[in-house]
């Protein structure tokens, strides 16, 4: 987080780092922080997932702008990393 009062460490950025467990069949989204200025990464580290409709196997990855939040699913038990970060600097 750019934040250094928030859980987990401070990177002295305008981004954050968060990780995605799911077991297969569970539902959820990812809001974004700052949907206005940012953009997010999401690489499937592990399993099988459906994100906003797109398809990700291991290692496969996919980026988002204007988007303010992604609906994702698990296909299989797995972990997702989602990168959200600024779009100018």
């Amino acid at each position: 987080s750019p934040d250094p009062n928030d859980e987990g460490g401070w990177i002295h950025q305008e981004a954050w780092f968060n990780f995605i467990d799911m077991n297969e069949g569970d539902s959820n989204s990812f809001r974004l922080k700052r949907s206005e200025t940012h953009g997010v990464y999401i690489m499937d580290i592990s399993g099988k997932f459906e994100v906003e409709n797109e398809n990700l196997n291991d290692r496969d990855a996919l980026s988002a702008t204007g988007a303010t939040e992604l609906s994702i699913k698990a296909l299989s038990s797995g972990s997702l990393l989602a990168i959200e970060v600024p779009l100018k600097f």
